[in-house]
């Protein structure tokens, strides 16, 4: 059985430049497998091409939706491989955190297992790292197309003004944001599907995009579990390809 990472973007380069970089890093480093989903404006394919999954965007719905989402929705095209759920602008590092065999003992049939199972701002769990078989994903989402799919997330209105919550200043015009996370986690407690929680919490061990930029954070590297990178990556290219030549050392 195959361990696959789902990542995705649209064709914002503050995103989709990271796909070359981080897909080394999963597969060299990792041995798993990085499947890309691509939402643009012109290409469509049946199946992934050199593990890119290209999707035209959906008239009317916000793009960074449609990609959050597309990591769900396109897992249940692997059936038979267990896909874990990663951001595309974030490197994993801990070698025993992401162990391929700790991740197939761990994904039983019909459940989810989630490497970091720290409670988030609603009570859900962070979509940074769901792993299960593209079945189990399957049956959250059942005969929907991607379209009804995407519309029937946007009737839900996970909006969070209404958990009285305030974005973050970089978020504050994406009131749907967390819909990825909320959804899953709702779907996941409605279906009664059981999730096996790991046993370590990211927590502080997580090397954050300010702490990249110090040279002294690269004297343990192997301390740190994953790290979110700067973006957009041509302007922190200096210290995201140190963090990257460190890792495939």
């Amino acid at each position: 059985m195959k361990v696959n990472v789902m990542l995705s973007c649209d064709d914002n380069p503050y995103y989709s430049e990271f796909w070359n970089p981080v897909k080394d890093i999963w597969l060299k480093r990792f041995g798993i497998f990085p499947k890309l989903i691509y939402i643009n404006n012109y290409r469509q394919t049946d199946d992934f091409v050199d593990n890119i999954l290209y999707v035209k965007k959906v008239k009317g719905i916000p793009v960074h939706l449609q990609a959050q989402l597309a990591r769900v929705y396109f897992a249940q095209m692997l059936k038979n491989d267990i896909n874990v759920i990663s951001d595309i602008d974030m490197f994993p590092i801990s070698r025993q955190f992401f162990n391929v065999n700790k991740i197939l003992k761990n994904c039983k049939d019909g459940s989810f297992y989630h490497l970091n199972p720290e409670k988030r701002e609603f009570g859900q769990l962070p979509m940074c790292y769901y792993a299960g078989l593209g079945s189990t994903y399957h049956k959250l989402i059942g005969k929907l197309s991607w379209e009804e799919f995407l519309h029937m997330i946007v009737e839900k209105d996970y909006n969070t003004d209404k958990f009285d919550f305030q974005m973050p200043g970089h978020l504050v015009n994406k009131k749907l944001w967390f819909s990825d996370e909320i959804y899953l986690y709702s779907q996941v407690l409605e279906k009664n599907i059981e999730v096996i929680k790991g046993d370590k919490l990211i927590g502080n061990l997580r090397l954050d995009r300010e702490m990249l930029m110090n040279p002294s954070a690269f004297q343990n590297i192997n301390a740190f579990v994953d790290a979110h990178l700067p973006r957009p990556y041509t302007n922190y290219k200096t210290h995201i390809d140190n963090l990257y030549f460190a890792l495939m050392s």
